[in-house]
C-alpha cells in the first residue's frame, strides 16, 4: 500500500514538505499489526511531481528519508491530448516524459508515471509514452479518468488494451494504476471494473475528498475488495481468502469520521459503508457490513 503524502510544486511553499516530513514520522521505524495479516512494514511513502527537474528534486528532497520512498511525475492532460497531426509537439511531450523519468529514476528506485486525462487521449499515442516511461525507468503506471468521463465498460478495455499494448505489466514488472473522478457518480465503479480487468494499484481518498465532485473513495474500495476478496482473488489468481491490501478494516470508519469533522463536510446519512444509515443493522449487514470490522462500539 501506498501513502501519496504531497505536490510539489515550484511556488507552493512549504506545506506539503512539512506535511510529508510528518508523516514519514509518524511510520517509519513502527511495524504495523493488521487484522489477519500479520505485521507489515511501513507503507510506500510517494510524493507527486510534475515533469520538471524543480519538482521532482524538490518531491525526492521531501520523501528521500522514508523507508520505501516513490517520485511519482506526470504529463498533462494537455500534453496527453496533442493531436495526431501535430507531430513536433508529439514529439517534444514524448522527450520531455522520457528525461522526467529517467531523472526520477537517477533518484529513487520506485517511479510512477501518470498519464492525465488518459481516457480522452489518443490510444495509441497513449500507448506510445506508457512504454517509452517504462523504458525510461517506471515500475508503475497510471492512467487517469482526469475529467470524469469515462464509462465503466469503456475504462474496462481501456485497461485491458493497456496491459496488452505496454511491456512489462502482463509479467508483473510493472503496476497498473487507475486514478479516476467522480463527476458522473462512476469513480469507484471505473476503479473496481479496472481491478477486474488487471489494474493492481487504486488512487484513492478518504469520504472521495478531491477536485471536484471527489475521487474514488479508498472505503468503498477497500471494504468491496475486502468482503468479496473470494470474487477478486478468483480473478486475479489467487488463494480465495487471501487479504488483498494491508489497510485495517477497523480503522477505516474512524478515519473517516475524523476526516469529516477536521474538515467540516459532514458524512451524509446514505453514504456507502461509512454514513450512518450504511453502519445500522440490516439483514445485508450481518454478512457484509458488521459491526466490529468496521470498529463501531
Amino acid at each position: 500500500d501506498v501513502i501519496e503524502a504531497g505536490l510539489f510544486a515550484e511556488g507552493m511553499g512549504q506545506i506539503d514538505d512539512d506535511a510529508v516530513g510528518a508523516v514519514i514520522s509518524a511510520l517509519e521505524g513502527e511495524s504495523v499489526e493488521q487484522d489477519g495479516v500479520g505485521f507489515e512494514p511501513p507503507p510506500i511513502i510517494c510524493g507527486l511531481a510534475r515533469a520538471t527537474s524543480t519538482d521532482i528534486d524538490r518531491c525526492w528532497n521531501a520523501i528521500r528519508l522514508a523507508t520505501f520512498p516513490r517520485i511519482h511525475c506526470f504529463a498533462t492532460g494537455a500534453e496527453m491530448r496533442t493531436a495526431w497531426d501535430q507531430s513536433e509537439r508529439r514529439r517534444r511531450v514524448k522527450n520531455s516524459i522520457a528525461w522526467a523519468v529517467a531523472h526520477a529514476k537517477s533518484l529513487c528506485a520506485d517511479v510512477e508515471f501518470s498519464a492525465s486525462d488518459a481516457t480522452r487521449a489518443d490510444p495509441e499515442f497513449l500507448y506510445e509514452v506508457l512504454n517509452i516511461a517504462v523504458e525510461s525507468g517506471a515500475t508503475t503506471l497510471n492512467i487517469a479518468d482526469t475529467a470524469g468521463f469515462a464509462m465503466p465498460s469503456e475504462f474496462g478495455a481501456l485497461v485491458t488494451e493497456v496491459r496488452r499494448q505496454v511491456r512489462g505489466i502482463q509479467s508483473g514488472d510493472v503496476i497498473l494504476s487507475v486514478h479516476t473522478h467522480n463527476d458522473l457518480g462512476l469513480a469507484t465503479a471505473n476503479s473496481i471494473t479496472a481491478i477486474e480487468n488487471g489494474a493492481r494499484q487504486v488512487e484513492c481518498t478518504l469520504n472521495g475528498i478531491g477536485e471536484r465532485a471527489g475521487n474514488t473513495a479508498l472505503e468503498e474500495i477497500v471494504l468491496a475488495l475486502d468482503f468479496r476478496r473470494q470474487y477478486f482473488n478468483r480473478r486475479i489468481g489467487r488463494d480465495p481468502e487471501q487479504a488483498i491490501t494491508c489497510i485495517r478494516k477497523r480503522e477505516v470508519l474512524r478515519s473517516c469520521r475524523m476526516l469529516a469533522e477536521l474538515t467540516g463536510s459532514p458524512l451524509a446519512p446514505n453514504k456507502a459503508i461509512v454514513g450512518s444509515n450504511a453502519c445500522k443493522y440490516t439483514f445485508i449487514q450481518g454478512d457484509i457490513l458488521d459491526n466490529e470490522i468496521l470498529g463501531l462500539d
